[in-house]
């Protein structure tokens, strides 16, 4: 603030085109317009991941309170707090996406097929099916988490 105030004073002890707080409502307008969208593509998700991390570090914190192992955490907690000190800002490269798990198709059988498998081929079949289901009932409670954590930050963003 004393920065901003102090370059105002000079900009405007030099140059004189409007009353001094006309011409100090005129640059503050300009420099909100160049540095809050700056700020919300550089730094905001930038704090905003430092939150999330940090709230989960609480909840696992409670988690292993209740398991009663409360000593390891305060020491892990305390070395990543030093670690997110010196961490950088922006990352050295661009995030790579996470490639999505390796999916097992199963192939659909018709029921002539069906008729034609033995006991045992059918009950492998649905073993596989049955495994497949669970993973994709897992990768839907993973979206859906995602989709919750999105419309957290959306929330956070509209606010400002």
């Amino acid at each position: 603030k004393q920065a901003f105030a102090a370059s105002i004073t000079a900009i405007n002890s030099r140059e004189a085109v409007f009353a001094p707080p006309i011409q100090t409502l005129c640059m503050a307008i300009v420099l909100a317009i160049v540095v809050v969208p700056a700020w919300r593509i550089h730094i905001l998700p930038v704090v905003m991941a430092a939150d999330v991390q940090k709230q989960q570090r609480r909840q696992d914190e409670l988690a292993q309170k209740r398991r009663g192992s409360i000593g390891s955490s305060r020491r892990s907690s305390t070395s990543s707090k030093r670690d997110s000190k010196v961490a950088p800002l922006l990352p050295a490269q661009p995030a790579q996406p996470e490639s999505p798990p390796p999916v097992s198709v199963v192939p659909p059988l018709s029921a002539e097929e069906a008729r034609c498998l033995p006991r045992e081929d059918l009950a492998v079949r649905a073993i596989q099916l049955s495994t497949r289901n669970l993973d994709l009932e897992a990768s839907i409670r993973q979206i859906q988490q995602e989709l919750g954590e999105l419309k957290q930050v959306l929330m956070l963003v509209e606010k400002f």
